[in-house]
């Protein structure tokens, strides 16, 4: 089954009679005997994924799950003008910020300058990097690292300069299979060696065999488990792909790292050694995510929308429960300075992904419902917290809290 998966075949939805259902499986008697207690003029239905084919009621999923998840969130929305790209709304885009904040933190930590390179380069360039010869049918901006070449050489470099770390949240542009629109706790992960492609690879066989035997010594001190995926490698050098499985078992590339003799040779570029010698430096591809969007996708369908409080784009909602005290004071007033603080004073209860600019997304309902209704409006959008406030409330300088689970 999982070779089917890896295969990205079809499913296809069959309907057929009763009795060529009953013939398709003469030795399942389990089978046969729901099939004989199915009405004759009912309709029978099988599911067909490459050679694997079973009786179903189907279809179990919603057809553009992760849309669905978007529209009913506020997350993304499409349109027919771009039908291949997001437009991410701000509670979406607050996520996506959220991502790139905590990679943001992490570049500081191991010393990576982070650079913007242009979206647009001119033909030559990408037939220097070879992508031209493999890309040319679909030529959009499929990767960074061009652009990161000529940025290298832009000044005279010395061994002392490095290693050099560029990070580049540019543009890209590729198509990829983007599943369902996963809380970072995977259930297990798999780590592959992708080595030497069949057709269609740049450099030497030496070449290849060195930068696969460094990639396998690197695996090898990690102690972790690891396979080979035969063939898989990129056309320019070898990489280890980082999948992820998710509730269902489905494997998902995230992190890859990959290995590169070929750009910098194809780019002319050069360093000093301690001789004061000309040397020809290796690059090293890495992507943590694979790519914002997509993780967000992957984060999306894993939570079912139900958002760990770090990354959720509605952490609070303030429910003011009547629309004005005994007094005849609003208590919207008191509700903007409840916001208002904990926007302020918003701390990560996780210090391995704190945030620069600390805050909370709180949001207000000034609908005038009912407590009840008020609350479980909140709970449905996924709100982390509700915080309900009276006038109690407001005379003790405090909130009522409850859980989107009910707890209080």
């Amino acid at each position: 089954m999982l070779q089917f998966v890896a295969q990205r075949l079809p499913f296809e939805r069959l309907s057929v009679s009763q009795e060529f259902a009953y013939n398709l499986f003469p030795e399942n008697k389990f089978k046969q005997h729901f099939i004989e207690n199915i009405p004759a003029d009912n309709e029978i239905t099988l599911y067909k994924c490459g050679p694997f084919v079973d009786l179903c009621r189907g279809p179990h999923l919603k057809r553009g799950i992760t849309v669905l998840f978007g529209k009913n969130q506020g997350l993304f929305a499409t349109h027919p003008t771009s039908p291949g790209s997001a437009f991410m709304l701000p509670h979406g885009t607050r996520i996506v910020e959220k991502l790139m904040r905590f990679m943001r933190q992490q570049y500081r930590k191991y010393g990576f300058e982070e650079v913007m390179t242009p979206l647009m380069y001119k033909k030559e360039l990408w037939e220097t990097s070879g992508h031209w010869q493999n890309y040319k049918d679909d030529m959009f901006q499929p990767m960074n690292c061009p652009g990161h070449c000529l940025i290298f050489d832009m000044s005279n470099r010395s061994y002392k300069d490095l290693p050099i770390r560029y990070a580049d949240f540019s543009a890209l542009h590729r198509y990829a299979a983007i599943i369902s629109f996963k809380n970072f706790r995977f259930p297990s992960y798999e780590l592959a060696l992708s080595n030497t492609p069949l057709t269609n690879y740049m450099g030497t066989t030496e070449d290849w065999n060195a930068a696969e035997d460094s990639l396998r010594q690197a695996l090898d001190q990690s102690g972790l488990s690891w396979s080979v995926n035969e063939g898989d490698g990129a056309f320019y050098g070898p990489k280890i792909d980082i999948l992820v499985k998710d509730a269902l078992g489905r494997r998902h590339q995230t992190a890859t790292i990959q290995l590169d003799f070929q750009l910098p040779q194809r780019f002319g570029l050069v360093f000093q050694d301690q001789k004061g010698e000309k040397q020809t430096p290796v690059i090293v591809h890495r992507a943590v995510l694979g790519s914002v969007e997509r993780m967000m996708a992957i984060l999306i369908e894993h939570t079912g929308g139900r958002w760990p409080f770090w990354i959720s784009p509605r952490q609070a909602m303030v429910v003011p429960v009547e629309s004005t005290t005994n007094h005849g004071e609003s208590l919207i007033g008191y509700a903007a300075y409840v916001k208002e603080t904990l926007a302020k004073a918003g701390r990560t209860p996780n210090p391995v992904v704190a945030m620069d600019d600390k805050h909370y997304f709180v949001d207000i309902d000034q609908s005038g419902g009912t407590l009840n209704k008020m609350v479980r409006d909140a709970q449905v959008a996924q709100y982390n917290f509700i915080l309900v406030i009276g006038e109690k409330e407001k005379e003790r300088c405090t909130v009522n809290v409850r859980t989107r689970e009910g707890e209080r």
